[in-house]
């Protein structure tokens, strides 16, 4: 069953509305943000946050450092947004990255990475690992104990695992944690949440396959295992994870199915899907159950740093 105050909204947010393709991509960036803001928590007060630009091949990469404690040196969790490797920013999730840094007791390192169309798969993955060498570099700059972590929801938490698998035979280089939030980790394959939800849940089908459409430089791509994670045979060596998917979402199969793979692999996993939500509730804090849903992530972050 759905929660009761997103079961409200929902008509609303799905009423009248246009196919994401008979827009242009900035009218659609600007739109989605400024419908994101209505629900969007309240920000937290927090010591520092400061902008960088770190540096990469092609370019400075934007990023947003949030410290909710500046006495002490504490974990580095680097946050990768979603918005379906087009659209979104470190901006839209300014909320959420303020609360897990408070509640998650981990510096956050929020990034700017590259999107598509402009900038087509692999670009955002080189952008995330170039962040992720950067900071094991320097991450006493950032207040940081030498722990990192990697995490992201959806289009993020594929970039975030995918950045994990692609490290994982070198130690010193590969995160400590993963942090995935309802993540995308396999585009060749429709389970059946994907048709169950793939109309009025916030995200439907016809997005994620225009999403797709515009990350991809052809569809064979979506088979390779930096785009769908899922497909990797041996996922062994990963870092442990954080799982957490929505029930009323298509993701929410693959989301699960992963953890239950990282798990036969011998990797720590916590999962849990919060059932009573939909995708994106990361931004749905002024409401009471996405705000606690996001308490028990933050938590189960907080814990995973004690663990490690």
């Amino acid at each position: 069953m759905l929660d009761p105050e997103i079961a409200a909204i929902l008509p609303l947010i799905h009423a009248k509305k246009t196919p994401w393709s008979e827009f242009p991509i900035p009218a659609l960036r600007r739109g989605l943000a400024r419908s994101l803001k209505a629900l969007d928590m309240e920000p937290v007060d927090l010591p520092e946050v400061r902008d960088l630009h770190i540096p990469g091949t092609h370019g400075d990469i934007p990023a947003r450092l949030y410290r909710a404690d500046t006495t002490q040196d504490l974990p580095v969790m680097i946050y990768l947004h979603g918005g379906g490797w087009v659209t979104l920013d470190v901006d839209s999730f300014d909320g959420f990255c303020r609360f897990l840094a408070k509640e998650g007791r981990c510096q956050v390192l929020s990034v700017e990475y590259r999107l598509a169309p402009e900038h087509k798969f692999p670009a955002a993955i080189e952008d995330a690992l170039t962040v992720l060498d950067w900071t094991r570099a320097h991450g006493a700059g950032l207040g940081g104990d030498g722990r990192v972590g990697m995490g992201g929801d959806s289009a993020g938490g594929n970039l975030a695992t995918v950045v994990s698998m692609l490290t994982r035979s070198e130690p010193q280089r590969c995160p400590d944690l993963q942090l995935l939030i309802y993540p995308a980790v396999d585009l060749s394959e429709q389970r059946d949440s994907y048709h169950a939800y793939a109309s009025g849940h916030v995200l439907e089908r016809q997005a994620m396959e225009f999403f797709i459409g515009h990350y991809l430089n052809h569809p064979d791509e979506k088979y390779d295992l930096r785009v769908s994670p899922l497909l990797q045979p041996d996922l062994s060596g990963l870092p442990p994870a954080l799982i957490f998917t929505a029930g009323s979402d298509p993701l929410r199969d693959e989301g699960a199915h992963f953890a239950q793979r990282l798990q036969e692999a011998g990797i720590p996993v916590i999962y849990r899907c919060f059932d009573t939500l939909v995708h994106g509730f990361l931004q749905m804090g002024k409401l009471a159950g996405p705000l606690k849903a996001m308490q028990v992530m933050a938590d189960a972050v907080a814990q995973a740093w004690v663990n490690k």
